[in-house]
């Protein structure tokens, strides 16, 4: 059996894909008009954690090359201890988070258990560069105290609570109704991204959006409340918005084999995909409370700044 509440809890709660909860910079010395390729997002976790997540190979590799070791030979360093690092911590730890441009996103950790697991390879013998260990203690620091803060500022807002945002810590433990609902651009997954797509005789999401219309229908009728806005493609800004258990399907029915869906599989329980996109459209699984947002937004996150070069100063000092 499809267990859909385990899903929800397996999803963060401003939206199918995380918000930003820390912006990180400074840790790898470049100029300042290259920041943003070496800079370092922690995540919102899912839903009713209140610890900050992250990449943990897109991380390692930047505090490698902090070390002065060279980007691609980081990579493959952070590849390899990502790897062991996979095996040594509990699979539950791990979430395969939704991006809307990269159907096999990378799997995430808490930041807490990325930097418990580097302070263990700092601590052994043989732990050395080389092995992804032998990471500088300050940094391993700055990242906890990063997370920290993330997990206490308040950041996420809605319509209702515009002047007193939650933090992490007291964000709902399952989205408010009008987080339920996605406002889409264009197609998640879109491979398309350099053609007009809305006017294409062959784009795949406007096969599935038709398909999706009685059943939206269906929806509607029984739970008294719409599913599925179906905006007017020929004015731009008109955007689809959807339940996120639609914009789940779309996932399901696009790319089946993607790492996300396989994530959406395995917390669900589905035996297979078929299975998972039956329960994501059948209205006994929509009695979470939802809405239709007046205006695009639902819950946003406005995450804080945090500079490493300014972090080792106040510490030097």
């Amino acid at each position: 059996m499809v267990d859909l509440s385990a899903l929800m809890h397996a999803l963060p709660v401003s939206a199918v894909e995380p918000g930003h909860v820390a912006s990180l910079s400074g840790i790898v010395d470049v100029p300042q008009e290259r920041e943003w390729e070496v800079g370092l997002y922690l995540l919102e976790p899912p839903a009713g954690q209140r610890r900050p997540y992250l990449d943990p190979e897109r991380a390692l590799s930047l505090l490698l090359r902090h070390h002065g070791m060279a980007a691609d030979v980081a990579q493959t360093r952070a590849q390899c201890a990502c790897a062991r690092m996979r095996t040594a911590i509990d699979d539950s730890r791990w979430v395969t988070f939704f991006d809307y441009l990269v159907p096999d996103s990378p799997e995430c950790l808490p930041v807490a258990d990325f930097t418990t697991w580097l302070r263990a390879e700092n601590d052994r013998t043989h732990g050395s560069a080389a092995e992804g260990g032998a990471v500088s203690p300050a940094l391993l620091d700055f990242l906890d105290q990063s997370a920290e803060v993330a997990r206490r500022t308040p950041m996420f807002s809605d319509p209702d609570n515009r002047s007193d945002p939650w933090s992490l810590e007291s964000l709902p433990a399952l989205p408010p109704p009008n987080a339920m609902f996605e406002y889409l651009p264009g197609p998640p997954w879109n491979d398309r991204m350099e053609e007009e797509w809305t006017t294409s005789d062959d784009h795949p999401y406007l096969a599935w959006r038709e398909a999706m219309r009685p059943i939206a229908q269906q929806l509607e009728a029984k739970l008294g409340a719409p599913v599925f806005y179906f905006g007017d493609l020929s004015f731009i800004g008109d955007d689809d918005g959807l339940h996120r258990f639609l914009m789940l399907h779309w996932c399901c029915s696009y790319k089946p084999a993607s790492a996300f869906v396989r994530f959406l599989m395995k917390v669900s329980g589905a035996r297979d995909v078929e299975e998972l996109k039956a329960a994501l459209i059948d209205p006994a699984h929509y009695s979470h409370a939802f809405s239709l947002p007046s205006f695009y937004g639902g819950v946003e996150a406005r995450c804080p700044s945090m500079d490493y070069r300014q972090f080792a100063g106040r510490n030097r000092a």
